[in-house]
């Protein structure tokens, strides 16, 4: 809801919820022999930060769309909640990827990249 108002969360309310969101994943998979997939947006760096420092040998997937697809693909969505929020310093820009990760192009169809990450996920038999 704050989101559609135009409230945004600060960075140590962002900071608080991915440390809540890192506990709830470690917590739901602990004990168990599966393989989690978390996908979230790599808009902010300190999201995706703190799941690296909690989860240090996770693989990670980006798909990389330009920002006008980004842009197209979020104003198409009915009832999107996200509307970029005015400018607040660099909090708030891309930061790039500067660590390894699989590369999945946006532009390609849905299938394509599922069959991309299907290894990650899958089990040997």
């Amino acid at each position: 809801d704050n989101f559609a108002k135009g409230v945004y969360p600060t960075l140590a309310e962002r900071r608080a919820f991915a440390s809540d969101a890192a506990d709830h994943v470690a917590t739901a998979s602990a004990g168990k022999d599966a393989v989690c997939v978390v996908s979230f947006s790599f808009v902010n760096d300190d999201l995706r930060d703190s799941f690296r420092e909690r989860f240090p040998d996770a693989t990670w997937a980006l798909v990389d769309a330009s920002d006008a697809l980004a842009g197209e693909r979020i104003a198409s969505r009915d009832g999107h909640f996200y509307d970029p929020p005015p400018a607040k310093g660099d909090e708030w820009l891309f930061a790039p990827v500067e660590f390894e990760h699989l590369v999945l192009d946006a532009t390609s169809p849905v299938e394509e990249n599922v069959a991309k990450l299907l290894p990650l996920v899958r089990r040997p038999s």
